[in-house]
């Protein structure tokens, strides 16, 4: 029996089974399964970014779907958004702020196991087991502590937060009184930049045994760091009377950048060899993921270099409308959060309010003039040039809606395809709405005089229902009323 788990969010670890009668067809639903807000579904989530009824999931022959029911905030299958999918096991669902794994029931996994297939270890049965017989094996701590090591590196995108947790669970893996993590920094010398200690205790490492490490890459214990003669000129070792230490390399594309340090004074129990390696394991996988993290905080602020630089570009291109494009994200960030729209949804689409005018970038100097005088020539060419733009810097595809669309008109006269109403992107109808108010209320050029804020807000309500979206107008005029519009 297939079942959902829910492995983020405000229910996690809530697991629902599916047994659904056979449909024979999708118009014909024998029967379903609901996710959403409403307490009296199926599978309820206690999730502010969900519908009451989101999502659903029917069965037709052997195959289970996932379908969106109308959704304020969309249904996402491996992070991309759906309307109707086939589910795989291991398929992961976005619902607001809740995240669902698809996948085999207990019973399948050990069947599919016995045959042969990929088998599939659940770490809470496996503890549950070894306490009940009374024993607990070097072999399960090991999986227990690797397991929970990768589960943490997967869920957590906070650098500090990682570290500490990682800290922690080297801590608790060994019975460690205390660990800290040297990481090398320019110029070579290695400074901690976090610990776990006893509080008011003084942090005393060797940097004999870091160094050691650092040079040799190579993981070192000693079960009696005071005698070992490897570290009998450490006066920290000694002086700190410390009985066992571990010190193990985070080692990332070849190169050493920094230890995980483990101490204990305890005089019966020194560290072990079984100690020794686990530490080194986790060790490895923390110098991975410190250094994937890096990589992607390294192109996060490539990426938003290449944001601000393009905003520049346009700015330099036609000065009348300098700071029009950041004002324009700031509003369409605070009609975002009048939408309950998710972080990940409400950053897309400012950014795709910062970039709605990229093709001026490439425009001259008439087809901007004629733009501004809504020359639909001149827009279906500015429209075309940011598409290109966007389409050759990569990475930022997400805002093609917005971009292409800013420019149809709700009653679908608009450009470039006449779309109407709903069909008209959400991104695209609440950047149009935040353009035209910024248009209204700032000075864009040296003839035009700004609207006082309210006669703004009335303009946009006589555009409502013919060029501008009647509920994203009502939603910008919240955020004003509540004080919010500028804070975004």
């Amino acid at each position: 029996m297939p079942r959902l788990r829910i492995i983020s969010g405000p229910n996690t670890g809530s697991i629902h089974d599916i047994e659904l009668t056979k449909s024979p067809d999708i118009t014909n639903k024998q029967d379903s399964l609901i996710i959403g807000r409403d307490q009296n579904i199926e599978i309820p989530l206690a999730d502010n970014g969900a519908s009451r009824r989101h999502a659903e999931v029917f069965r037709i022959g052997d195959k289970y779907f996932l379908q969106d029911m109308n959704s304020k905030n969309g249904v996402f299958v491996n992070e991309e958004q759906i309307n109707l999918e086939i589910l795989n096991f291991g398929d992961r669902i976005r619902i607001g702020q809740t995240e669902l794994i698809y996948e085999e029931s207990a019973a399948l996994q050990n069947a599919h196991r016995d045959a042969g297939s990929t088998m599939v270890i659940d770490l809470k049965k496996l503890r549950e087991s070894h306490k009940a017989a009374g024993e607990r094996t070097v072999e399960s701590n090991r999986l227990q502590t690797l397991y929970r090591t990768g589960k943490i590196i997967g869920e957590e995108r906070n650098r500090r937060k990682l570290i500490q947790s990682l800290l922690q669970i080297a801590i608790e893996a060994v019975d460690a009184e205390e660990a800290h993590l040297p990481m090398r920094v320019p110029g070579g010398k290695l400074k901690v930049v976090e610990s776990i200690i006893e509080k008011g205790k003084a942090i005393h490492i060797s940097s004999a045994v870091t160094g050691r490490v650092m040079e040799f890459g190579k993981a070192v214990l000693s079960s009696d760091a005071s005698q070992d003669e490897r570290f009998s000129r450490s006066k920290t070792v000694v002086g700190a009377q410390l009985r066992s230490v571990i010190c193990a390399p985070l080692i990332a594309a070849g190169k050493v950048s920094g230890v995980l340090y483990l101490a204990s004074s305890k005089v019966k129990e020194g560290f072990s060899a079984e100690n020794l390696e686990i530490i080194a394991l986790i060790a490895v996988q923390m110098g991975l993921a410190l250094q994937n993290m890096k990589s992607s905080e390294n192109q996060r602020e490539l990426y938003f270099r290449t944001i601000r630089a393009l905003s520049s570009a346009i700015a330099m291109r036609d000065p009348s409308t300098l700071g029009h494009s950041e004002r324009v994200s700031k509003y369409v960030g605070a009609i975002c959060n009048e939408l309950d729209l998710t972080v990940e949804q409400r950053g897309r689409f400012q950014i795709a309010g910062v970039l709605h005018n990229v093709g001026k970038i490439g425009a001259t100097d008439s087809e901007i003039e004629a733009t501004a005088g809504e020359d639909r020539t001149a827009r279906m060419a500015q429209i075309r040039l940011a598409e290109k733009v966007i389409k050759e810097i990569g990475g930022l595809d997400f805002v093609l809606p917005g971009i292409r669309h800013t420019y149809e008109h709700f009653d679908g006269t608009g450009l470039p395809d006449g779309l109407k109403a709903k069909k008209i992107p959400l991104m695209a109808r609440v950047v149009a709405v935040a353009n035209h108010f910024d248009k209204f209320t700032a000075m864009t050029n040296s003839n035009a005089q700004p609207m006082m804020i309210k006669d703004a807000i009335e303009k946009l309500h006589e555009m409502a229902g013919t060029i501008l979206d009647p509920d994203i107008v009502n939603t910008l005029e919240i955020a004003y009323k509540k004080g919010k519009l500028f804070e975004a």
